[in-house]
């Protein structure tokens, strides 16, 4: 079908749900963040460096994407892609370089909010090539693609918040860089 839809009065239904959608993740500024992050302009690209230091730095924004209040519909998120440069003098034994999805329930009045990791926190979340340790720290600009186990996807639900945190651990020599160059997340749409 072309041109213009109209209805007066009556019911649309979609019968099967939509898979192909994105949303870019707001590179910044931060919701959270440790360490040292700083935020350049390069030729009209926004990039995100973590200053070296021998500790664990955390830099996380929110996802956000279309959610509904009715259970078991609006977005599925399904993973979560990351550009970044990592350089310096990186050990795979010490260092650590993890990208992971992060869900928080807003609770009852009275109740502390409950996160949980989602993606990222497993070797089987990342794709092949980037599911280890060392395959992640390499130096050069990766695309890291990290997505959530198919059966532990699901609809999200009123009151749940959905994050990418980046997690860089320089355990060592304080010369391990990392430049956050870009965020996308994939999701579904449920039927109407």
């Amino acid at each position: 079908m072309t041109g213009t839809f109209e209805i007066d009065g009556g019911v649309i239904t979609a019968s099967e749900a939509k898979t192909d959608y994105q949303v870019q993740i707001p590179l910044a500024p931060a919701t959270f963040s440790a360490g040292t992050w700083t935020v350049t302009d390069s030729s009209n690209v926004l990039l995100v460096t973590r200053t070296p230091a021998t500790q664990t730095d955390y830099y996380t924004v929110p996802i956000i994407m279309p959610f509904r209040t009715t259970a078991e519909k609006g977005a599925k998120l399904k993973s979560v892609t990351v550009v970044a440069t990592l350089g310096g003098t990186i050990s795979t034994t010490n260092d650590d370089f993890e990208i992971n999805i992060v869900q928080v329930t807003t609770p009852a009045d009275g109740s502390a909010p409950v996160g949980s990791v989602l993606a990222g926190d497993s070797g089987d979340d990342y794709v092949d090539a980037y599911d280890t340790k060392a395959e992640r720290l390499v130096a050069g600009t990766h695309t890291f693609v990290v997505t959530i186990p198919e059966l532990e996807q699901d609809y999200t639900d009123s009151g749940e918040q959905l994050y990418c945190r980046i997690k860089v651990t320089d355990a060592g020599s304080a010369d391990l860089t990392c430049v956050l160059k870009g965020f996308i997340a994939d999701f579904d749409v449920n039927t109407l």
